[in-house]
């Protein structure tokens, strides 16, 4: 009885030091002062007051539940809060000084989550630390910030701004910035409609570690407390969207934030070239971290993010992602997207594409801005859209913090799958059914052997291999038809006397792909007569990264950008399938010399062609050439071509100095060769593409984009 006693008074003590009990702190935030609107970005900032003692309570307590007022889109609503344990009191959290990697204390770090009354769709997080206050209340197109000032130290303010990016401010200004009722509907519906194979309760878990920079402690005011807070904060909200959507939890296991300057991760690198380094670092250094996904936090613009991977979770180089912030409430902010921004990467390296993506079926799951991986959606076509969380439309309309029902069924298929999340088998009964269709004349092509396979690359990873039949040959009505599938991307393989049309130049295999979501999907695959080419490349060792541009001379339109990243160079010689005809290489790279500069080859009509081949050195200089390339020009009354009516020849950098000659032409397209920078100084490349050939007259001009 007394060791019962006991044992019972020890536990209730603990209880009640973490908080059990509901608290009324509703005077915790106070609205004050009303700042200067920014109109043109849609901005209202109010400064708040800020009961310290409370605060000091609250994060002291970590009370269970708590009754908050809280400044909401120019009005105050009361709502009740519950703490969510994001950042466990069990996960490190260390801190690089001068003096070494010191642990920091998350004790009195609270973080809260709920939704607004009546808006279940809604999210709020609020972080309370015994010195600072972060919150972000997201709901219907609209998310007000709270936190301190940077502008004037010790005080706190609060901003409601439209959810768009700053940058695409210019393209929508529709008034009612409410999401629509119906796309509302529509997502609640879907959120169980996906969830339809995943049993009651079964939630999993993803833990994520986090190395933030030296520009995020420096961004969030050189504070180690609000800098922590922060990061607890915007991985409580990206967890509240992965219980909703994937029924996932994101729980950090692990935090470090750099207090000083000499991080391994370079000030002068964009944020793009940051996620090689840093998955090299991890892994040499990192690699007793508990985690399942590792995740870089840096400030550098904001200029986005970038995965390690699109489905690699718990592999040890895909489950990696950087993310660029925006940060903390400045006095009036331009746009959070810190949340998207780390929901849309951990989305890749669970298996999401991009909704522009033609890998869909059907096309691109909106048109906010061209497609991407194909040509489905030209810029011409686009328009603004409400989006989704893997989409682009904060460039041209509104983001919301949701994921589309399609990627609900892909990520959350993908994270059973993981060996260190689900580590359990997924159904694979999804089918495939298609017809191979001549892209001219639209009829039938039977007879033709056709391979399935998952669509595994170095950044494609663990896209799930079929468990049905492998090949199909297509009938008299040029059907075929694939079982067996799971969710994921595919690639149906085809012979190399067939090109896909659009096609996605410069995969390793030549294949049409299809992400896979739905029990029966049904395409129109769409091919052109072709033949194989082999590149065969001679690259130095050193060399990283190539540029090609191709150009068929015989066929209006065709041209290539191709960018060929080092795992490409590796598994050179690369051969493709290509319609028959003349074509011109045009190769480049900073600091590269080639043999020979420019090169034209034939695919004939009736065999494969002759291999390409092409030497690739290290020049003795620094600086090299730079060429570009325009596929349609402007024509005179007599017949001269130029890029520009008023520069015959000549093409202008973004400085507006002459940069480049005319070197050749051919029949629809002119090559031109830049003029060496400066020693020391960064090249620029540019491609001026005009679509349309036009003959340029007083009263007609044409559109070239750049």
């Amino acid at each position: 009885m007394n060791r019962i006693s006991i044992v019972a008074l020890v536990c209730l003590g603990l209880a009640c030091s973490m908080g059990i009990q509901a608290r009324d702190a509703r005077t915790l935030i106070t609205a004050g002062q009303k700042l200067a609107a920014k109109r043109s970005e849609m901005i209202q900032g109010t400064m708040v007051n800020v009961d310290r003692e409370l605060m000091n309570s609250v994060a002291v307590n970590r009370d269970a539940e708590l009754t908050v007022t809280l400044p909401v889109d120019g009005t105050n609503e009361t709502v009740t809060l519950h703490r969510h344990d994001v950042l466990p009191l069990t996960s490190p959290v260390v801190i690089v000084t001068a003096r070494g990697p010191e642990r920091f204390s998350t004790r009195n770090i609270a973080v809260y989550r709920g939704s607004l009354p009546g808006q279940p769709l809604s999210l709020i997080s609020l972080v309370v630390t015994p010195t600072t206050i972060t919150g972000v209340i997201d709901a219907k197109g609209r998310r007000t910030l709270i936190g301190p000032s940077r502008t004037t130290k010790g005080e706190f303010v609060a901003a409601t701004i439209d959810s768009r990016d700053a940058t695409s401010k210019d393209f929508c200004h529709t008034a009612d910035l409410d999401v629509p009722s119906h796309v509302l509907n529509a997502m609640n519906e879907s959120i169980g409609k996906s969830m339809e194979r995943v049993q009651a309760n079964d939630t999993l878990v993803v833990e994520v570690a986090v190395e933030a920079d030296y520009q995020v402690f420096t961004g969030m005011n050189s504070s180690v407390e609000t800098a922590t807070a922060y990061i607890a904060q915007l991985f409580s909200v990206a967890s509240q969207v992965y219980e909703r959507d994937l029924q996932t939890k994101l729980v950090l296991s692990y935090v470090r934030v750099w207090s000083v300057a000499n991080d391994p991760y370079s000030d002068q690198a964009m944020v793009f070239s940051l996620i090689d380094p840093f998955k090299a670092y991890y892994r040499a250094n990192m690699d007793t971290v508990k985690r399942d996904i590792a995740v870089l936090l840096t400030m550098r613009g904001p200029s986005g993010g970038i995965a390690g991977s699109i489905g690699g979770l718990c592999t040890p180089s895909g489950s990696f992602a950087v993310c660029d912030l925006d940060g903390q409430v400045q006095q009036l902010p331009t746009y959070s997207w810190d949340a998207m921004v780390v929901t849309h990467e951990i989305g890749h390296v669970c298996g999401g594409l991009h909704t522009q993506s033609c890998l869909w079926p059907g096309g691109p799951l909106d048109s906010c801005i061209a497609s991407e991986d194909g040509q489905c959606v030209p810029w011409e076509e686009t328009h603004p859209a409400v989006g989704t969380i893997m989409s682009y439309c904060h460039q041209t309309g509104t983001p919301t913090l949701f994921f589309h029902p399609r990627h609900k069924v892909v990520l959350r298929s993908n994270i059973e799958a993981s060996s260190c999340v689900g580590a359990r088998s997924v159904p694979m009964t999804n089918v495939l059914r298609g017809r191979l269709l001549h892209a001219t004349t639209r009829q039938p092509i039977s007879g033709v052997t056709l391979e399935i396979a998952g669509s595994n690359e170095d950044m494609m990873m663990r896209q799930p291999e079929p468990v049905g039949n492998r090949t199909s040959i297509t009938d008299a009505d040029g059907r075929f038809q694939f079982d067996g599938l799971g969710n994921g991307l595919m690639d149906v393989i085809i012979p190399g006397n067939y090109m896909v049309v659009p096609s996605s130049w410069l995969t390793l295999v030549n294949a049409y792909h299809i992400s896979i979501s739905e029990p029966l999907t049904e395409v129109e695959v769409l091919v052109s007569n072709a033949q194989s080419v082999t590149f065969d490349l001679d690259v130095d060792s050193t060399t990283t990264a190539l540029k090609f541009i191709l150009v068929n001379e015989d066929l209006p339109g065709f041209y290539v950008s191709l960018d060929l990243p080092k795992f490409v160079i590796d598994r050179l010689p690369l051969t493709q399938s290509l319609p028959p005809g003349q074509y011109t290489l045009l190769p480049f790279a900073i600091g590269r010399k080639f043999e020979p500069e420019q090169l034209t080859f034939t695919i004939p009509a009736d065999r494969p062609a002759d291999t390409v081949r092409m030497k690739v050195t290290k020049p003795s200089t620094s600086s090299a050439l730079m060429q570009v390339a325009a596929l349609s020009l402007f024509e005179d009354e007599q017949g001269i071509r130029s890029l520009s009516p008023n520069e015959p020849g000549r093409l202008l950098d973004y400085n507006s100095r002459a940069l480049v000659n005319n070197v050749t032409s051919g029949p629809g397209s002119a090559f031109y060769k830049a003029v060496s920078p400066p020693r020391n100084t960064s090249p620029s490349f540019s491609i001026a593409i005009q679509h349309n050939l036009c003959r340029h007259q007083p009263t007609r001009s044409c559109t070239q984009t750049q």
